[in-house]
């Protein structure tokens, strides 16, 4: 199926500028790369770090939209609530084929809302649960994007039609090793489920990528916002690039405890911005982890810290 045919069909009437920038992006940045990776030098250090793990670790990194370090790059990874960052870019492109806003409301039905899973949203309107409540996507992206909700993110998954369209937008965009199956309230139901919506780090490094350095209409400028004021995660990538005068936006995944006490997965992937002008996306997947929480956050920090520290001793 074309390109063209492919987004007709889930999103009527339109084709994309953007799409055919990301399919050219590649043939563009082969041409002007550099003989030898300049990030090459760290990727022996990263892959002893992660060795010795009790983890599966995956890790990928596009520096200026031209070089990319990968570590297990092309593995697959449970995205987790990462893939709430696939859903709000495609209400993004909803909002553009039908000239809406993030302003413009939905009608929330309270059978949509599933009462015991991670939703401060529900905590803050518990009206939901009884009765129909307007809220605005605005609302609803701060609730997934900032705090992760599963309930905002499945509003706005009902908005947009399905997994399914969501699915079918992103591999239009050119990203085909990447799946999006299943809302959270499915994954909720049955944990296994996760393990559909995955990708791999590289992929979802130029999904970040390309969105941090193609997407700059208003829509989009309004989520870029919304993933620098990322409220959860904390201690993963941003955590060594505080106080450096760094823009990060990000979007972070905590899996399910697996029967045998691991964690299904950890992640964070976002872009950062420094203070030299220098930017990159960065994608870091965690699965089976034998740790906690905090320890295996701090892995995914540890990582950051070391290509922080590469990149910002690269000679210009």
């Amino acid at each position: 199926m074309s390109q063209t045919a492919r987004v007709g069909k889930v999103w009527p009437g339109r084709v994309c500028a953007y799409a055919l920038i990301i399919l050219l992006v590649p043939v563009l940045t082969a041409a002007c790369r550099p003989a030898e990776n300049r990030l090459s030098r760290i990727r022996n250090d990263i892959e002893r770090f992660v060795a010795d793990k009790d983890a599966d670790i995956g890790v990928a990194v596009i520096v200026d939209g031209v070089d990319t370090l990968s570590v297990n790059g092309d593995c697959r990874y449970p995205m987790m609530s990462v893939y709430k960052f696939p859903i709000a870019m495609a209400v993004a492109e909803k909002c553009r084929v039908r000239g809406l806003s993030f302003s413009d409301s939905v009608l929330v039905d309270p059978g949509i809302i599933v009462a015991d899973t991670y939703s401060p949203m529900l905590e803050r309107y518990p009206s939901m649960l009884s009765e129909s409540v307007v809220m605005t996507l605005d609302t609803l992206l701060v609730y997934a994007m900032q705090h992760s909700d599963n309930n905002a993110s499945d509003i706005l998954l009902d908005w947009v039609d399905s997994p399914a369209v969501v699915d079918e937008y992103i591999k239009w965009m050119g990203h085909d090793d990447m799946d999006v199956v299943w809302s959270e309230a499915e994954m909720y139901e049955d944990n296994t489920r996760s393990y559909d919506n995955s990708t791999t780090p590289l992929e979802m490094a130029r999904l970040i990528d390309a969105f941090d350095t193609q997407f700059d209409d208003s829509l989009s400028m309004r989520l870029k916002s919304i993933m620098e004021s990322c409220s959860t995660g904390a201690d993963r990538l941003a955590a060594p690039l505080a106080g450096a005068g760094a823009v990060v936006g990000h979007k972070t995944g905590t899996g399910f405890t697996l029967p045998d006490g691991r964690l299904m997965a950890l992640n964070d992937v976002g872009y950062v911005h420094l203070a030299d002008g220098t930017h990159y996306s960065m994608a870091v997947f965690v699965a089976r982890s034998g740790y906690s929480q905090a320890e295996t956050a701090a892995i995914i920090a540890g990582i950051s810290q070391m290509v922080y520290d590469a990149i910002v001793k690269i000679p210009n």
